[in-house]
């Protein structure tokens, strides 16, 4: 399962903090957060890169380990073009608002 949040660095979709040299420099590039346990699994290491598909998209993303994140679960800030993979046309059906927040994912590691 994919999910999205946001990081303490950037606000909003990054369109101004990612001007940002030293905001920059603090995050590095796009990342995402797998529990070490999954990532076992998977073969991955810390800074190695995944390629994380949904039925709408494919992001190639550095991976980061982290205890914090549940097994079964991988978490890309939305910052980081995670609303890609997320459904846009799934609706909330009071607010009218996108379901950018999860959505189903396959995570492979990139050998290139």
């Amino acid at each position: 399962i994919l999910t999205t949040g946001r990081i303490r660095e950037h606000y909003h979709t990054r369109t101004m903090t990612a001007r940002n040299k030293g905001i920059v420099e603090i995050v590095g590039e796009d990342f995402c957060l797998i529990n070490p346990e999954d990532a076992k699994k998977l073969g991955l290491k810390d800074n190695d890169y995944v390629k994380i598909s949904s039925r709408r998209a494919e992001l190639k993303i550095k991976v980061k380990l982290s205890d914090s994140i549940k097994k079964g679960v991988v978490f890309v800030p939305f910052h980081f073009y995670a609303n890609l993979l997320t459904h846009k046309e799934k609706l909330d059906p009071y607010s009218k608002i996108p379901e950018f927040k999860v959505c189903a994912c396959n995570i492979k590691k990139c050998m290139e």
